[in-house]
């Protein structure tokens, strides 16, 4: 039997380092990052397409279409490898222009969800070079977990997965773009110490306090300087308990850490106090170990 339906679980992200570099000739910058999957995740199916046209719908209608990167993603897999259509349905979880990479998780889920459905059993290197022509955060989610990444994300060091760590998560209303953050960075040239080594030893051998001690977001300052709430946003989770609060990616979504999921709830508590109008949400960083099943849900055609 052959399948014909699959559902995969699309993880999100978060930045524990993200170091920003000089500009590349292709006009991306070079960037260091620690990137750390959390479990709050996008729900993706996929199946074979009965009207042999191929069709992306997303429960949020702006994102239905051939705009959509896990669109392209499917048209990537079917152009090298001469698959059949497919209709793909996305339900989101991730925050839109969070600096989650909701859109990239979706992509690779997309990659995956194609690769078990047309039994393509590609290695995680083929997977990985069809999702950097896509976005540069695709790659990292085909080893998930907690990854380095370099060059512009696409070069990918798959590092010891961190201990559970309970995460509480606040966005505002709005969302920045990507290449506004880049060319802000770019204008207020603020850029704070550089640790990258020192980084992948403290998560290599578990030594939380020190990871903490050294994580950072070159983009962040330049970003707070243009809008204070988030600025208030690491300072309310600080004051909550957090043990460490950072913007992740571009932004604005920001985070703090703890320990215990008992200290992320009072702090959830303490923070909803101050009358935030968006949704704080606790999640945890996710462990997706090589060769585990990432599908939710498979579905056989005789």
């Amino acid at each position: 039997m052959a399948l014909s339906e699959i559902v995969l679980p699309a993880f999100g992200k978060i930045n524990l380092l993200l170091d920003v570099g000089k500009t590349r000739e292709d006009g991306f910058h070079e960037v260091s990052m620690l990137m750390q999957e959390v479990d709050v995740a996008d729900e993706i199916r996929i199946f074979l397409s009965k009207n042999k046209e191929t069709t992306l719908t997303c429960d949020i209608p702006a994102l239905s279409g051939e705009k959509n990167i896990a669109y392209r993603a499917a048209k990537v897999m079917q152009q090298k490898y001469g698959l059949s259509d497919v209709s793909i349905q996305i339900q989101k979880k991730i925050p839109l222009e969070a600096g989650m990479a909701g859109g990239s998780t979706d992509a690779a889920a997309v990659i995956e969800g194609m690769d078990s459905l047309f039994d393509l059993r590609l290695s995680l290197r083929e997977k990985e070079e069809l999702g950097q022509v896509l976005g540069s955060d695709v790659p990292f989610f085909f080893s998930g977990g907690t990854c380095f990444c370099r060059g512009r994300g696409e070069q990918v060091q798959k590092l010891r997965d961190l201990l559970e760590l309970h995460v509480l998560l606040m966005k505002p209303a709005f969302g920045i773009s990507t290449p506004w953050s880049y060319r802000m960075f770019d204008e207020k040239k603020a850029v704070p110490p550089s640790s990258p080594p020192e980084m992948i030893r403290a998560v290599e051998e578990q030594d939380i306090p020190q990871m903490i001690s050294l994580m950072h977001n070159h983009l962040e300052k330049a970003v707070l300087e243009e809008y204070p709430m988030i600025r208030k946003m690491k300072e309310d989770l600080l004051s909550a308990g957090a043990m460490v609060s950072m913007m992740t990616g571009s932004g604005p979504t920001v985070f703090g850490l703890f320990d215990q999921e008992a200290k992320a709830v009072k702090a959830a508590e303490t923070i909803i106090k101050e009358e935030y109008p968006d949704p704080v949400r606790i999640i945890r960083t996710a462990t997706h170990k090589k060769g585990a099943p990432r599908a939710i849900f498979y579905e056989y055609r005789n």
